[in-house]
């Protein structure tokens, strides 16, 4: 009887301990590789949405030009142009959009709150590099967009 017991316990399949920790161990490796995969593929497509309000809004500008005749728009007189009232809608949802015109040209400045810092820098180094300037200043970018010939 005791021999019979002895190899039941033997061929009994199971989990051990050293098992489960080392399954454990690795779900948390893959959780945390997929959270961040997430955060930067989240950050990515905020940004790619700040450079399109950015690049609709310079459209809207070159509209407004067509349509007039010359690079005197405002941002009341972009407004048709923008295509409709979440057209200046923040993918950060930090804050409103700004658009301020410069008195003496067709420049526009337009000031996203972003707050991340991180995305702050990316946005605004990509702003730089694509429009007449952007900066990135307490959370909030600052992109300057625009015709300095009126």
């Amino acid at each position: 009887m005791l021999m019979k017991l002895h190899n039941k316990n033997k061929n009994q399949e199971g989990f051990g301990l050293l098992e489960l920790m080392l399954a454990m161990v690795v779900a948390a490796v893959l959780i945390m590789m997929a959270t961040k995969y997430y955060q930067s593929a989240r950050a990515n497509a905020r940004i790619n949405a700040g450079i399109q309000l950015v690049q609709e809004i310079s459209s809207a500008e070159e509209r407004v030009a067509l349509a007039t005749g010359s690079y005197t728009a405002t941002p009341s007189n972009l407004e048709p142009y923008l295509g409709g009232s979440n057209s200046l809608q923040n993918p950060w949802s930090a804050g409103d959009v700004s658009l301020t015109a410069s008195a003496s040209s067709s420049v526009f400045t337009i000031s996203i709150p972003v707050g991340d810092d991180k995305e702050c820098t990316q946005f605004a180094a990509l702003m730089d590099k694509t429009t007449d300037g952007g900066a990135c200043d307490s959370g909030t970018v600052t992109v300057t967009i625009g015709n300095e010939s009126s």
